[in-house]
């Protein structure tokens, strides 16, 4: 199993942007303890390729495994990643969209396309990725309850 759980505070020590990143791991009973540990997460950025291994192993979570793990540790916003990035990928992001709406995660959904960038809500000048939908959830951090003076800086989603 990979993956990171990692806290954002300033000089204060008052703790502002909490960010799980899951890494190539699969949905696991032990992923529980991240809830437990931290009920708090205001950005999950998610690997939901279905890494597939020539016989057909799955090494990596695969879209309804990523919305299991929406079901568990449920942070304010979720960012789907590494899900088109090479050919042994057998899960394909409209499978994690269509399976995290029908859970009811489809409002924590934010959508980035490679290289675009965005700035969490709260933080001067704060701009949407290009191309963002209408209710701004394209590639924004927004929702966090952080509130004045949230986590400046961007969000960016490289290829």
């Amino acid at each position: 199993m990979l993956g990171s759980l990692l806290e954002f505070g300033d000089r204060s020590g008052r703790i502002r942007l909490v960010m799980y990143l899951s890494g190539d791991t699969l949905m696991f009973d032990g992923l529980r303890d991240i809830a437990r540990r931290c009920p708090d997460i205001h950005l999950a950025v998610l690997h939901v390729g279905g890494t597939t291994l020539p016989g057909g192993l799955v090494v990596t979570m695969d879209a309804g495994q990523g919305a299991d793990l929406l079901d568990v540790i449920r942070p304010h916003r979720a960012l789907p990643v590494h899900h088109d990035d090479y050919g042994v990928f057998r899960s394909p992001l409209s499978d994690f969209l269509a399976g995290a709406a029908r859970r009811g995660h489809g409002g924590r959904i934010l959508r980035c396309r490679p290289g675009e960038r965005g700035r969490s809500a709260g933080t001067p000048g704060a701009e949407p990725c290009p191309g963002a939908a209408p209710d701004g959830r394209r590639g924004r951090v927004s929702g966090c309850p952080a509130g004045p003076g949230q986590v400046a800086g961007p969000v960016t989603v490289a290829g």
